[in-house]
């Protein structure tokens, strides 16, 4: 370490630590506190070394100074953070394969729990050739890179805290490195690197302008790293949006994407982005999968980058999915976020009202209200907040509130008369212990203060008279075999979950009078839909098939064709009636053709299950884009698996490996998927993690067993595995002996021909 006057950073610091290192050298640059005395307390060897005005000087003066075969640095307001693991540290240094660790930095920042995501070089072997460079944003990795080192993810992270500095701290400290990063150009005003700091120091000054100068010299550099010229399109994009310019912003994002496909900040941007040009529904998979990186621990987040910026706060996300989330009709998660963004201090009374609006709408009507007056109190509309108010306090049967609230939004000229009218009715129908004769729930849109037109309880009290209505109707009818009304009945009984009685009356219905091909495809479909629910796929498919013989030109009977095929697991013949289904569900619904069961199938499940028919059919890359699709929406483990699995055989190995490793995160089992995780690794050349994970690979089935033989005849294939191999054979030997004991004395005979001969490996499996 390199310290000054760091008394009250310093002991939560070397707290962090103390007991997980031999040595701590601290260098103090001149301390008039007490910095030395608190190092002295723990341990430390103490060297003084009066400010050089060099970083990288400093640096390489305590290395000096440092005995032990690992260095592991940091700064005063740092703390060591083991993810777990005490012998973290420990377990880098045992091995012998990497010569340094990158770590993931967590830089937080004043005022709020948000942080970016910075990883660089901090442990490392202690040897004369690896030593720092620059005077400021000081590193060792161009030493380690002309030395060929060998560089591996740490599994821990590091807490910066120096950025949660006052303001007017912070600027101080800014200023000086913006000195010291000139001081740097003035010697090479070329260097990528000096002109990428420098530009982010000036945007952390607020000096756009000439920070934008300076990140465009840096794209202009010769020779600029590919990560590099990734972050910097970031910096541009976000300095876009700053400028209101989604459009532009949207640009630099997709470059740095084509550049750096593993990052997360590009696509926060894009979200950005298009959270500003009103997409609220391209945002929000985006702004999620933003907030869900924030969580990831460092060995999951694995980033083509060296920094992910995180542009905004935990708060702010939330409150931005929040309004995506009600935009887009997804009512119960917007609350949720709104509400989370609010519990961490947001007082934005747009969010406030969002927030009321939400809960009304989705019957938590205390809460709405209370969100509601708050906003109220923050400065909102008031005419935006009358009729919402009303309603949740009659569902809260606090009556004399809901008149004066109805009241004061009569004499309100931007209201409504009719919906005043309605939220009127309910009041009075609750007050007589009456259900009101129009809807009793009223729905409210975030952009209309009140709109009660939801259908709420009237559908049940329908469901509940409906069927002695319709037998009444029915009675006056033909001798009651009127197809129509026999299928409105059944359709009464669905609402009343009497599906026995429904299909009755369908069949009744079918053989009735007046009976069109159009009224007989629909029954055959409805019917098909009951019988696929109930899990019997054969009736169904049948069904579907009559219908289709009716009415040839339709969709549904299509589409429930497909997913009868689907789940009688005929994925080949499955997939070309889902593909169409997925098609006509994509058009608006005006331009579909048919009946109402294409509303009853969720378009997110539909591409979940084309997604598995290709996969399942050894389409692996056409399943790909729907499995993707799949994941934004629901990413569970079984389907990270799939897609992992998909991406595998399809050669994209590095982002497989993304997916593979959030899928056992999410499995909760450090050793599941070992044997394709392992495939990843050695196909992406970390042989040292798929010698782990082929190790820990446990098959389950003859399938996989054969799998983890093909892996290990790949490795032996491979030359530079050989410091690897013979773990991996000694791992799965009484395995194989016992399972495959040909193909196993065959491939250790082509070993031994090849000079990799296995000693004390016996030919045959004792008992």
């Amino acid at each position: 370490m390199i310290v000054k006057d760091e008394e009250q950073n310093l002991p939560e610091c070397l707290g962090s630590v103390a007991a997980l290192v031999d040595e701590i050298v601290v260098v103090d640059t001149g301390s008039e506190d007490s910095t030395v005395a608190i190092a002295e307390s723990f341990g430390a060897k103490v060297f003084h070394l009066p400010w050089p005005g060099d970083f990288a000087a400093a640096r390489n003066f305590s290395l000096g100074h440092a005995a032990g075969k690992w260095i592991l640095y940091l700064d005063a307001d740092e703390r060591l953070d083991t993810n777990g693991r005490d012998d973290c540290l420990r377990k880098a240094a045992s091995d012998p394969l990497v010569d340094a660790w990158s770590v993931s930095i967590r830089n937080f920042k004043y005022g709020s729990d948000a942080c970016d995501t910075t990883s660089n070089i901090r442990l490392f072997r202690n040897l004369p050739e690896i030593r720092f460079e620059n005077e400021v944003h000081e590193r060792v990795e161009p030493s380690l890179i002309r030395m060929g080192a060998k560089i591996a993810l740490a599994p821990f992270y590091i807490d910066h805290l120096g950025y949660r500095l006052p303001p007017n701290l912070m600027r101080e400290k800014l200023k000086r490195n913006l000195e010291l990063s000139q001081k740097h150009l003035d010697r090479d005003p070329d260097d990528a690197y000096g002109l990428y700091y420098l530009g982010t120091t000036l945007l952390q000054l607020d000096r756009h302008e000439e920070s934008r100068a300076r990140f465009e010299r840096v794209l202009r550099s010769e020779n600029l790293p590919r990560p590099l010229r990734a972050m910097t399109n970031n910096i541009l994009a976000y300095l876009c949006l700053e400028g209101n310019n989604p459009g532009e912003a949207l640009l630099f994002a997709e470059k740095s994407a084509a550049l750096a496909p593993r990052q997360n900040t590009c696509h926060l941007i894009t979200g950005l982005a298009l959270f500003q040009k009103g997409d609220f529904g391209g945002a929000l998979p985006l702004l999620l999968r933003a907030l869900e990186f924030m969580h990831l621990p460092p060995d999951n987040s694995q980033s083509s980058l060296s920094q992910e910026y995180a542009f905004v706060d935990e708060p702010e996300l939330h409150k931005l999915i929040g309004v995506c989330c009600s935009e887009v009709g997804r009512l119960e998660d917007a609350a949720s976020h709104l509400r989370k963004s609010i519990e961490s201090g947001v007082r934005d009374p747009e969010i406030f009202r969002r927030a009321g609006v939400c809960c009304v709408n989705t019957g938590e009507f205390a809460s709405g209200l209370s969100y509601l007056e708050e906003a109220g109190k923050l400065g909102s509309e008031r005419g935006e907040l009358l009729l919402p108010m009303a309603f949740a306090s009659v569902r809260l049967r606090e009556f004399s509130r809901a008149e004066a609230f109805l009241a004061e939004a009569e004499k309100h000229p931007s209201q409504d008369s009719a919906k005043i009218s309605q939220i009127r009715d309910c009041l009075e129908a609750e007050l007589g212990g009456l259900e009101p004769e129009g809807p009793r729930e009223t729905g409210f849109a975030n952009d209309d203060p009140g709109d009660p037109s939801g259908p709420g309880d009237c559908l049940r009290i329908a469901a509940e008279k409906g069927p002695e209505i319709a037998a009444g109707t029915i009675e006056g009818m033909e001798g009651g075999d009127d197809a129509s009304a026999l299928y409105h009945l059944g359709m009464t009984c669905l609402m009343l979950g009497r599906e026995a009685e429904a299909l009755g009356s369908f069949d009744r219905a079918l053989s009735g009078s007046g009976l069109t091909p159009r009224l007989e495809a629909g029954i055959l479909n409805t019917k098909s839909y009951l019988h696929l629910k109930a899990g019997d796929y054969d009736s169904a498919l049948s069904e579907a098939s009559r219908s289709l013989g009716i009415l040839e030109t339709q969709n549904s009977a299509r589409l429930l064709t497909g997913l009868c095929l689907f789940h009688k697991r005929d994925f080949g013949a499955a997939v070309p009636w889902l593909l169409e289904g997925y098609r006509s569900l994509s058009r608006p619904s005006p331009d579909r053709f048919g009946d109402s069961c294409l509303d009853r199938i969720d378009k997110g499940d539909l591409v979940e299950m084309i997604g598995i028919c290709f996969a399942e059919t050894g389409n692996f890359t056409e399943a790909i884009p729907f499995l993707k699709l799949t994941v934004k929406r629901n990413p569970e483990s079984a389907v990270l698996e799939r897609l992992g699995v998909c991406l595998l055989n399809a050669g994209e190995f590095s982002e497989a490996l993304e997916y593979l490793k959030g899928a056992r995160a999410r499995s909760g089992d450090s050793h599941a998927l070992a044997l394709p995780i392992s495939f990843a690794f050695f196909r992406t050349g970390d042989f040292c993690r798929a010698r782990e994970n082929y190790r820990n690979a446990v098959p389950k089935d003859e399938n996989e067993l054969f799998v983890a033989f093909q892996l290990l005849e790949a490795m032996a294939s491979e030359k530079s595995f050989k410091p690897y191999l013979r773990e991996c054979v000694m791992s799965k030997l009484d395995l194989f002996r016992r399972t495959l004991p040909a193909k196993l004395d065959e491939l250790l005979s082509e070993l031994a021909l090849s000079g990799l001969i296995f000693e004390n490996i016996p030919q045959h499996a004792e008992a």
